[in-house]
Order: structure tokens, then C-alpha cells, then sequence
């Protein structure tokens, strides 16, 4: 009892270390834990391996969560890393656990799978893959796993046993594991071998020396219940029946073995991009906490949703149902990420320099500006921290030791895109060093050209008039400035979006049209620029799912388009589909001309209020639609939005009901009372 409340508290201690240690991710934290507590404290009472599998985006905790727990755990020389980004990864961790031959790879050890998105066995076309880790599968599911001995160890013992077979030849004898006769010739057996010559207590040499009875006795546990046992089959064996016993031995060695790793716990980590689907948005005008909100909508359906697109269903049911979900970082918690590594920056700088060093707020903020990349985790901001900082420190350790007894304190701090080093000595502070930095945010953006900028308010404004006018929803950010090399500006709706209807279908088209549309509106079909792809693209791939798969207006089934499993689909032929498609197309272009010279006002109206501030909120955007808009209003957004419609549709419903309960009474009524 007392044990197992140590180990309670062991957990807990750990628990409450690791969430000071990684930043946002306290709800992951309590929900491994809350898992690996009965294992960690009843390891003998498993049947079957633990399984906890943890998805998320690259960068956010998810491996060096896991080595932490292990380490704090004590449980580093149990611990196995399989790497399934490797092809050979597997077989080297069937090495690794064959040529550990104690007992413990029987009950407690820790595996952590990771990277399980590369041993997928259906292709993005939907085909079966090789089944060359269906062994994987087959060790998640059962905790055994088939392996063989180190061939160095089997080849050593083979060629020990095979000298002594030739010894027995001679007139060397055998008694009780002791080898009598001419002692030059038993020398020359173990010299050989590179083996010591050993006598047992009773001062005669022996046969097979104690350390090969160890070895032998951990390969054949399964057939021997101690050493003793092994030793006393060797004792009772004559010499005519050794050769025969040896060999049986040599084979046995050669033959692969099954492992035990039932009382395992087995970490299943992965990154899901079909779950994770901002995972390929590199977008740093996003900011981080829309990126944590849209990753806090992902549910275990949509996990498995998303495995049944690389994996078979036996494979993920061999997963199990405990599945953990980590969220993205939030603003704050790259904030805090960033506060933390400096601050172990700072300590590790004071006690290189002996001196007090202050990191300035600065420098915290080129960081999360250069460093954060929402999708991307901890690691951008790592590696900026080493470019900005810490790849400096022998430049700074350099300038501090020419002035070494004069200095009381040492500031560092990035400014104009230099990073500054000042000392203070008798309360003044004095420039030592300044460093010109790089920064990527600054690198990418190229100089302020008015005309671009004009042509891009227009396009961006043409989205949002369309989006506010058609689809009643306020974009919540609008922008002539982008942090991306290939995107001169952009249009946020935000995180939470409304349900799509077929009635949406033109207007969605048409807000796609709109940058495309609002350039030709206003500076003419030869002045349109080249800025439109990823809007045509967007358009296109839309009405290509709308006819193909979610069967928009006539059509009843789902046409071969997006590489689904064949079975499900209907192979993509009939050119009428095609043409389908197109005219939905030309319908989207055909409404956004049609509204944007409606509400050309308004469109001209947003451009110049665009390239006054250059990025507009929501609030800013309503102000002009308010003053300026002519076939809608704010009230009209309102009222028109697909929620609030979807509610007032189903109200008349209800009252329809309603009203046909009453007219069912009165018409009863009529028949009693004629």
C-alpha cells in the first residue's frame, strides 16, 4: 500500500513539474495521466498494452511530453523510440529490444510510436499499400513481437561450442561441467575463443564457464527454471551425448523468439493534416488564437475520419478509443513560451558573465513576430531565439571580458533591427556592441508600392462587398498588407462560420469572383492583373465538391474527383458533369458583376478607406457599409443570416404544426356539433 501511494505521489509531483514546464497543454497533461495512473501503479494487473495516442500539430509537445514522462518516471532504461519516418525504424527497434534480454521487456517498458501518418497502408488514391508493417499492427494490437538474438552474441557462442565439439573428439573427458585431460590441448580450446581457462571450487577447470550459463539460461528461460536446472541437464549429459546437446543449443540460439511487452505502455503520436486542416497555412496574418479556436473544434470523429483515409478499419480499431487531442498554441502561450526560454537564456548568461542580465521586452517581441508561425509550434520560435540570441553569446561573452571589473549589469535589446549589448558601470549605461539582425518578417515584405496597393485594396474590397452584401456575413479582418511573399492582401471571416446551404451555393461562387470582378470593374480588362489564381482555384475546387459530391441540385451520387476509395464512387465520364460544373461557374462570375456594379459605391467607398488604414476590423468595415451601401444594410445582415434564418424556418414549422392541431379540433368539433 505504501508503494503504490508513493507512486500516487510520484504522478502527481510530475504532473504539476510538467505543466510549468510545457506551456498549453495542461488539459493533455491531466488526461495522460489520468490514463497511464493504474499502469504506472498496477503494472501486473495488464492484460493487454496501453494505449494512448496523442495527435496534434508538428511543434506542439507532443515527443518531448512523452520523454519527459519517462524521464521524470524513472523509466529511461524501458524506454523505446520507433520513428515510422524511417522505413527501416521498425526492424532497428526489433534489434534493439532482441538484444535485451532481461526480464523487465516482460512487464513495464515504454514505446512511443511516432510519426504513425507514414506507415499508412492505403495510398491518397485509395489504394492498398504493401503490407510491410502489418507486424506493427499485429505488436500494438497483441504487445508480443517475434525477434531475433544479437547475431554477434549467437555467432560467438556457435563458434565457442562448435571448438569444444572438436575437443570431444580427442581424449579429453567430461564430468559434471568439468573437463579433464591434457591441459594443453583444453588451453588451446579457450584460447581460441578469446575465453579464460577457469577452475571451480574444487580447483578443477570447468567445462562451460558460469558467465555462458547465464547467457544460455536468459535464452531459454522457457525451458529451464534456473541456472541450476540448465547446469544439472549439463552435469547428467555424457560425453557421447554432448555434441548432440550442444548443437540443439547452437540451433535453439538461431531461432527467433517471442517478447513479452503485454504490461506495456505504448504512445501512438502522429500529425493528421486531414483532421489538423489549417496544418498547411503558413499564414502570419492569422493570429494565433483563431488558429487555437479552429483546432479546439476537432473531435475523435473527426480523428477517425481522417485515419480511415490512410489506414484500414481493423487498423484503427487496433488504436483503441483513448485518443488525446492537442489543441494549438494560443497567443498568450507562445507569449509564455517565449518569456520562459529567455528567462533559462538570462540564468545560463549570468552564470557564464557573474553578472546581472536584463533581456528587454524588445526582444520578446521580435521574437513572436519573427519566430511565430501559428501552425508550426514550438519550433520556429526555438530557432529564432538561437539566431536572434543565443548564437551570440561568445560575441557577448567577448565584449563583457574586456570590461569585465567595470561592469555591474548587462542589457541586451533588439532595436531598428539591431541587436544592442549596453553595460552599466557607475549607474551610466554604455554601448558595447551592436549586431545587424535579419528578420524574416522584415526580409519578405517588399517596399510599399502605392500603385499595388491600390490595385489590391480594390480586389480585397470586391471580396468583401460580396461577402457582407451576398452571404450577410462581416469579414472580420480585411487587409492591403500580408506577411506571405505571394499574397499582396487577404480576407478573414473567422473561425466561426455558418452552416452552408445549397442557397449559398452562387453567392459563396460570386464572393470567389469578386477581387476578379471589382479589377475589372474599375481599371478595365486590360488592366487586370495576375493576382486572381488562388481565388479561381478556390472557386473551381468549390463547384467541382458541390456536382461531385455532395450531389447539388439533380445529381444522386458522388463522381470520381478527390481519390476516394473507388467502391464509393462513380467513376467521372459523362461530360455533362463537367459542363455542370463550368455553368455554375459562370453564374458565380455573372451575380458578383451583376451586385459589385449595384454596389459599385460601396466597392470604390471600402478601397479608399482600405488604403487610408491599410487593415480594417469588423467594426470599421460596418462603418462603411452604414454610410454607403444601397441594396443592403447592417439590419439586413442581420436578419438574412443563415442561423437566424435557419431558426425562423423552423419556427413556422412549429407553428404550422401548430395551426394544423387547431384546424384538426375545430373540424372534429364540426362532426360532433353538425
Amino acid at each position: 500500500m505504501e508503494s503504490s501511494s508513493a507512486k500516487e505521489a510520484q504522478l502527481n509531483s510530475l504532473k504539476e513539474e510538467l505543466k510549468v514546464e510545457f506551456v498549453g497543454i495542461d488539459e493533455v497533461i491531466d488526461e495522460i495521466f489520468d490514463l497511464i495512473g493504474s499502469w504506472y501503479i498496477f503494472p501486473h494487473l495488464q492484460k493487454k498494452p496501453l494505449i494512448v495516442n496523442l495527435w496534434g500539430l508538428t511543434g506542439i509537445g507532443k515527443t518531448s511530453l512523452v520523454e519527459a514522462i519517462v524521464k521524470g518516471l524513472n523509466l529511461d532504461d524501458k524506454y523505446y523510440y520507433v520513428d515510422m519516418s524511417d522505413k527501416n525504424a521498425f526492424d532497428r527497434f526489433k534489434l534493439e529490444v532482441g538484444q535485451d534480454f532481461a526480464v523487465r521487456l516482460e512487464t513495464d517498458c515504454v514505446v512511443a510510436i511516432d510519426e504513425i501518418q507514414h506507415a499508412r497502408s492505403i495510398s491518397a488514391k485509395g489504394d492498398e499499400l504493401s503490407d510491410a508493417e502489418k507486424r506493427l499492427w499485429s505488436f500494438i494490437d497483441k504487445g508480443t513481437i517475434d525477434v531475433s538474438r544479437d547475431n554477434l552474441l549467437v555467432g560467438f557462442v556457435e563458434y565457442f561450442f562448435q571448438e569444444i565439439i572438436k575437443g570431444l573428439r580427442t581424449n579429453i573427458r567430461i564430468v559434471d561441467n568439468k573437463i579433464f585431460g591434457d591441459k594443453k590441448e583444453i588451453k588451446n580450446i579457450y584460447d581460441r575463443n578469446g575465453m579464460e581457462l577457469l577452475k571451480d571450487s574444487d580447483g578443477d577447470y570447468c567445462f562451460i564457464p558460469p558467465d555462458i550459463i547465464a547467457l544460455l539460461f536468459y535464452c531459454f528461460r522457457d525451458l529451464y527454471s534456473s541456472e541450476d536446472d540448465l547446469l544439472k541437464t549439463i552435469k547428467d549429459t555424457s560425453k557421447e551425448d554432448m555434441t548432440q546437446l550442444l548443437r540443439f543449443f547452437i540451433n535453439k540460439l538461431k531461432q527467433s523468439r517471442q517478447l513479452n511487452l503485454k504490461k506495456g505502455l505504448f504512445f501512438v503520436l502522429g500529425n493528421i493534416d486531414d483532421a489538423y486542416t489549417m496544418s498547411s497555412d503558413f499564414n502570419r496574418d492569422i493570429s494565433a488564437d483563431e488558429f487555437y479556436k479552429l483546432s479546439k473544434k476537432i473531435r475523435l470523429a473527426d480523428i477517425k475520419n481522417a485515419l480511415i483515409k490512410s489506414f484500414r478499419s481493423e487498423q484503427i480499431a487496433r488504436l483503441g478509443n483513448n485518443h488525446i487531442i492537442y489543441p494549438a498554441f494560443t497567443e498568450a502561450n507562445y507569449k509564455d513560451l517565449i518569456a520562459m526560454k529567455l528567462k533559462s537564456y538570462q540564468t545560463e548568461l549570468e552564470a557564464l558573465l557573474k553578472v546581472d542580465v536584463v533581456i528587454d521586452s524588445s526582444l520578446h517581441k521580435a521574437i513572436y513576430e519573427d519566430g511565430v508561425f501559428p501552425t508550426q509550434g514550438a519550433r520556429p520560435v526555438i530557432s529564432t531565439i538561437y539566431k536572434l540570441l543565443e548564437s551570440h553569446t561568445s560575441l557577448i561573452y567577448r565584449h563583457y571580458a574586456k570590461l569585465q571589473e567595470k561592469v555591474c549589469q548587462v542589457n541586451l535589446e533588439i532595436k531598428d533591427d539591431l541587436l544592442k549589448m549596453t553595460y552599466i558601470f557607475n549607474n551610466e549605461q554604455h554601448v558595447s556592441f551592436t549586431k545587424k539582425q535579419i528578420l524574416n518578417l522584415k526580409k519578405n515584405n517588399p517596399p510599399k508600392d502605392e500603385t499595388q496597393d491600390l490595385i489590391t485594396a480594390v480586389h480585397e474590397a470586391g471580396h468583401a462587398v460580396i461577402c457582407s452584401g451576398l452571404l450577410y456575413k462581416i469579414p472580420q479582418k480585411l487587409s492591403i498588407i500580408s506577411s506571405e511573399s505571394d499574397t499582396s492582401g487577404f480576407m478573414y471571416l473567422g473561425v466561426d462560420q455558418d452552416i452552408e446551404h445549397f442557397k449559398q451555393v452562387i453567392p459563396r461562387l460570386a464572393m470567389c469572383y469578386g477581387g476578379f470582378t471589382a479589377e475589372r470593374l474599375v481599371f478595365g480588362d486590360e488592366n487586370q492583373t495576375f493576382g486572381s489564381h488562388s481565388d479561381l482555384k478556390q472557386a473551381t475546387r468549390f463547384a467541382n465538391k458541390l456536382v461531385k459530391q455532395e450531389a447539388f441540385e439533380t445529381f444522386f451520387g458522388v463522381y470520381d474527383a478527390y481519390n476516394f476509395h473507388s467502391q464509393y464512387v462513380l467513376r467521372e465520364s459523362m461530360e455533362e458533369v463537367e459542363n455542370r460544373v463550368e455553368s455554375l461557374l459562370q453564374k458565380g462570375y455573372e451575380k458578383a458583376s451583376e451586385f459589385l456594379k449595384i454596389e459599385f459605391r460601396l466597392l470604390i467607398k471600402l478601397a479608399e478607406r482600405l488604403m487610408e488604414k491599410e487593415t480594417l476590423s469588423a467594426a470599421e468595415i460596418e462603418e462603411v457599409i452604414e454610410e454607403h451601401a444601397i441594396s443592403f444594410s447592417l439590419e439586413t445582415i442581420k436578419t438574412k443570416g443563415t442561423d437566424l434564418m435557419i431558426k425562423q424556418l423552423f419556427s413556422k414549422a412549429q407553428q404550422k404544426i401548430k395551426q394544423s392541431v387547431v384546424d384538426s379540433t375545430i373540424h372534429q368539433e364540426s362532426l360532433v356539433n353538425p
